[in-house]
């Protein structure tokens, strides 16, 4: 009621009267206090009395700084909301935000105009204005996604297109990038709620898209000069870029002219690479050219969606205009990035420019990997569909040594930071509203490093030591996503996990997270599980290669402790098994035998995740058929001793022994304890233990036989390994 109201205003004056004689302007300090009275004081959930108060025109309509404390209050509020809405185990404070967003949602959502109208002179406050936009149209889109009518019409007919021409103006007008994000965001989720927000975004990406092509070719190499301009043509065209990339995220911006818009972006691009290879000043700065290497990436993905998953196309690109003529270049656009970046990666001095290019390759075969597979498995679940005939993007060798070297850079430089000096925190594997995606963190830090060192070419440039470990941090992470088939056969990934060695907890945590989802993978199917071990058994050989058999024996300890406690399931035992054997005719078939190589396998027996008869068969395997393997014209009892195959077998052999006294001792202890009290074992005629064979597959007292000759025979006729574990030339 009126009372009511007139009570929750008379309470927000006071909050903002302390937020302005306290925080001496920095109203940012309002997230605190929103924080400290959340669920605390009906006032900030009373969205009618602060649209009264925000919104211009009424006669409770504040100004100055009292109308910037509010709209800092009111985007702090509507962000605590989102961010409760999204936890799911508080069903009670879910329903409690949603209902807090309804109300802001009918108050805020169709005066949008006139909110942002009214904040438009000061940046600060226009930043959080269009925030305050974006938290609550994307509280209506995922209303209306979820099929509750709770925000149903707020943005309907000229509603939807005054909001949206009102977030278009504030997209080409403001200057600052976060405002810029969120404006895009905004116009994001008006796409979903109203079909007119459809024909603005689409204007503004055709005017801006125009713009870029009227600029690339004044800073080509062969522009001719046009003589002085108002603007810098670098400068008009960063500016449109940095537009453009942010609008990428939400709309394609290249309109589905993918050799006209590719094809410029990727001439720039080509130009830098060539001019720094030839030691002669490029006219795309380091800025400007990271700044086109993320438009490239977002543009090809969305080109990729569309292609590879046409029928029906995925959310992210439904309202983008598709042209199936156009997109059959995406390949073609892709193989050219590849090769640029190659090229980039082997020339580039400035270090955020090849952090970004190794990101943009990674995260391209990521998506691409990504489009593929689950269209194949729609594909695999209907049966009268077409088979697939879309073509894999792939890493050749020069593209992955360059990636591999430039990883190895940055994990060397994050390294060398004392542990107490640079903490990353990490990031959430999903995206939320406050924690960015792996890609988005990297390239949003390599922008902030960048830009302060402005558009023109330095002589040098330097990471900071919290740079230097974030960068290789958001790195690893997102290769530890990639599951694309030439990444995940690359060395790359195993680098990755060779970070269990680090001295930093948070590159530690890298490792761990990949390591968690290749052993969730591994339980699906057998092919996932030999490639778990399979990885794991690259990192080793990796690490042997380079720091030695002590260093290398110290990771297999360390990984293997995070694989599982006790037994493995099944289909994890025979991999791991597969991937010994693999790793023993690696280290027999090769001339110098590995310097070793096996001793660094040992913990993987003596760990006794493996059930004994498994063991028991590779120890007959070994003696019997793995010692042809060794190169002929060489001696072969000194070359398996070089191997350290002696101390490997042995190793297998005292673990068996180890699981027979065990199964042993639990079968003597079970007898026991039935006998009644006074009577001996002999007195009863037990059998002695040491005949009962070894320990069943999850470690109990049931005993279970030896395997005979012949089972045993025809599991090694079988084989543990697929395939590509029996290539010599490679764990």
């Amino acid at each position: 009621g009126a009372s009511g109201g007139t009570v929750a205003r008379r309470r927000i004056l006071m909050l903002l009267q302390f937020l302005g004689e306290y925080t001496e302007g920095h109203f940012s300090l309002a997230e605190r206090l929103a924080a400290a009275l959340w669920r605390k004081a009906s006032c900030l959930e009373d969205w009618e009395t602060i649209a009264s108060l925000l919104l211009p025109g009424g006669e409770l309509s504040l100004t100055g700084p009292a109308h910037v404390a509010l709209v800092h209050l009111a985007e702090a509020v509507a962000h605590l909301a989102s961010e409760d809405t999204m936890a799911t185990n508080k069903p009670d404070g879910v329903a409690h935000a949603e209902a807090v967003l309804d109300r802001a949602a009918r108050a805020i959502a169709p005066r949008i105009p006139a909110l942002l109208a009214a904040c438009q002179a000061e940046p600060a406050s226009m930043r959080r204005a269009v925030a305050l936009c974006r938290h609550i149209l994307g509280h209506c889109a995922a209303r209306l996604n979820s099929g509750t009518g709770a925000c149903e019409g707020l943005l309907a007919g000229s509603h939807g297109e005054a909001a949206s021409q009102a977030l278009k103006t504030a997209f080409l007008r403001q200057p600052d990038p976060d405002t810029l994000e969120y404006a895009a965001d905004a116009l994001a989720h008006a796409l979903d709620l109203s079909d007119a927000a459809r024909p603005v975004v689409h204007g503004l990406a055709e005017g801006l898209h125009a713009q870029l092509l009227r600029l690339l070719p004044l800073l080509s190499s062969g522009a001719t000069s046009t003589g002085a301009s108002e603007v810098p043509p670098a400068d008009a065209l960063f500016a449109v870029a940095t537009r453009l990339r942010i609008l990428a995220k939400a709309f394609d911006v290249s309109m589905c002219r993918v050799r006209e818009f590719c094809g410029g972006v990727l001439g720039l691009l080509d130009d830098r690479a060539n001019a720094l290879a030839n030691n002669v000043p490029p006219t795309v700065g380091p800025q400007l050219g990271l700044t086109l290497i993320e438009l490239m990436l977002l543009v090809t993905m969305r080109h990729a969606a569309a292609l590879i998953q046409p029928d029906p196309l995925p959310h992210c690109v439904v309202h983008d205009p598709i042209d199936r003529q156009e997109l059959k270049l995406v390949p073609t656009a892709a193989k050219d990035f590849c090769r640029i970046a190659c090229s980039l990666l082997h020339v580039e001095r400035v270090p955020h420019v090849r952090s970004g290019v190794f990101a943009a390759i990674v995260a391209l075969f990521t998506a691409w990997s990504n489009a593929v597979m689950f269209t194949e498995a729609v594909r695999a679940g209907d049966a009268g569909a077409a088979a697939s005939d879309t073509p894999w993007l792939r890493m050749d060798d020069d593209l992955t040594e360059v990636l591999c070297s430039h990883l190895g850079e940055l994990l060397t430089e994050a390294n060398a930071v004392p542990p107490d000096s640079g903490r990353f925190d990490g990031v959430a594997e999903s995206s939320t509203s406050k924690q960015a995606y792996a890609f988005s963190q990297l390239f949003s830090t390599l922008q902030q490093s960048l830009g302060a060192y402005g558009l023109d070419e330095m002589s040098s440039y330097i990471l900071s030591d919290s740079e230097k470990v974030r960068i290789a941090s958001l790195v690893c992470l997102l290769l530890g996503s990639c599951q694309h088939p030439d990444v995940a056969d690359s060395s790359l990934p195993a680098v990755v996990l060779a970070q269990a060695l680090s001295p930093r907890e948070d590159l530690q945590e890298t490792a761990w997270g990949l390591l968690r989802r290749l052993r969730r993978e591994a339980h699906a199917e057998p092919h996932s599980a030999d490639a778990f071990f399979k990885m794991m058994l690259h990192a080793v050989y990796l690490v042997h290669k380079d720091a030695g058999v002590e260093v290398a024996r110290d990771l297999s300890s360390r990984l293997l402790l995070h694989v599982g406690v006790g037994k493995l399931a099944p289909i994890l035992q025979v991999s791991l098994v597969a991937a010994l054997q693999a790793g023993v005719l690696r280290a027999l078939s090769s001339d110098d035998a590995c310097g070793g190589f096996l001793g660094t396998l040992v913990p993987w027996v003596t760990k006794h995740v493996v059930d004994d008869n498994l063991v028991h068969e590779l120890a007959l395997w070994i003696e019997g058929e793995a010692q042809a393997s060794v190169p002929e014209g060489v001696d072969a009892a000194q070359h398996c001793d070089k191997a350290g195959l002696p101390a490997f077998l042995a190793s297998c052999k005292a673990t068996i022994a180890r699981g027979e006294r065990a199964a042993a001792g639990a079968h003597s202890r079970g007898k026991r304890a039935a006998l009644p009290p006074g009577i001996e074992d002999e007195d009863r005629g037990v059998e002695s233990p040491a005949d009962d064979g070894v320990v069943g597959s999850q470690g109990d007292a049931t005993s279970t036989p030896r395997p005979s000759a012949t089972s045993a025979k025809r599991r090694r006729g079988r084989g543990f390994m697929s395939q590509s574990q029996r290539n010599p030339n490679g764990p």
